[in-house]
Formats: C-alpha cells, sequence, structure tokens
C-alpha cells in the first residue's frame, strides 16, 4: 500500500503539470508541439504584432482576435486565440448584417460574443454561392444546403425546397415534399 502511494505521489506532479500545459496551449494552429498561449492579456501584447482590423500574431504566426471580456465591474481587453488558425486576416470580412464570414479561402459562421470570437470554419460551403439569407440572421444557404447557425439542415436542397417566410421577410421554415423544418 505504501509504495502505491508513493508511485502515485510521483506521477501526480507530472499530470498536474501537463494538464497546466494542455490549457495553456492551443492545439489548433497546425504545430503538434504549440506553446502558443489561447488567449494573451493586455499587458503582455506587446509580444504580438497587429495584422489587420481585430487581428495580430505572435511571433511564430500564431493569430490572435482582440476582444472585450465585459463584466458588471470592469471592461477586460485581451486578445482570443481559439480561432480557426487558417483564417486569412487579410481577406477577413463579415458577410454584411449577418453571422457568417469569409476569406480568400473560407466560409465561417461567425459569432462575435463577449469573450471572444467564435469562429468555425464550414468545412464543404460553397464560397461561390454561399450568402446569408437574410440581414441580422443565422440562417444562410449555398447551391447545395441551408444552414442553421452554421450547421447544415439535412434533407432539405436549395432546388427542391419552398422558403416560407414571416411578413418582414425573415425565413422561418423550410418545406420538402412531407418533411418540415424550423429555424430557431
Amino acid at each position: 500500500m505504501k509504495s502505491k502511494f508513493i508511485l502515485l505521489l510521483l506521477f501526480f506532479p507530472t499530470f498536474a503539470s501537463f494538464a497546466q500545459v494542455a490549457l495553456k496551449h492551443c492545439t489548433d494552429c497546425g504545430d503538434k508541439n504549440c506553446k502558443c498561449a489561447y488567449d494573451v492579456a493586455l499587458s503582455d501584447s506587446l509580444q504580438l504584432t497587429h495584422i489587420r482590423k481585430q487581428f495580430y500574431k505572435n511571433a511564430s504566426g500564431h493569430i490572435y482576435d482582440k476582444t472585450f471580456s465585459a463584466t458588471p465591474e470592469e471592461e477586460k481587453v485581451y486578445f482570443n486565440g481559439l480561432l480557426p488558425q487558417e483564417v486569412d486576416p487579410l481577406t477577413f470580412e463579415v458577410l454584411e448584417g449577418s453571422w457568417y464570414a469569409r476569406d480568400k479561402k473560407n466560409i465561417y459562421f461567425y459569432r462575435p460574443m463577449s469573450g471572444g470570437m467564435h469562429l468555425f470554419t464550414m468545412v464543404g460551403a460553397d464560397y461561390k454561392s454561399f450568402r446569408a439569407m437574410e440581414e441580422d440572421s443565422w440562417n444562410a444557404m449555398d447551391k447545395n444546403h441551408f444552414y442553421d447557425m452554421g450547421n447544415i439542415v439535412e434533407g432539405f436542397y436549395p432546388k427542391t425546397t419552398t422558403v416560407i417566410r414571416d411578413k418582414n421577410g425573415i425565413a422561418q421554415k423550410l418545406i420538402q415534399g412531407k418533411s418540415e423544418y424550423e429555424f430557431r
């Protein structure tokens, strides 16, 4: 029993330090040996280089988004590194009035929030035909699919689906044959 306890004491510091390292690093930059912090405090921002708009990078090229975390006591400025590292800051643009964005290669579901922008690459979205269905919306479509909050609406295809809109022109429902889908 005593030897198991000693073995546990030897293992625990290693496990605890591994967990701390895992929390401090982002595995999304493509480098399996990445040691990039997943966020950078404003006081440490001199280590970052401004690229364009809200985007910054560190010496190894890891991209960060300048963001604000609002609390009742204070507004905290920091740099969030938990975003897809394939984003191209030089061509990144939000699609007018929607929760989607694009750069020269990808379409993204884009949700700015207190605590950092949530940005997810939409794998398989058709770049040329992708568009938001209306302003201030998380509904979108391309020539192959409809999207609700960045997710493909399975079984509904633009060529064969009827879009039901409310009196303001906002998409409410999709109908394909006997199947219906209500947007959130």
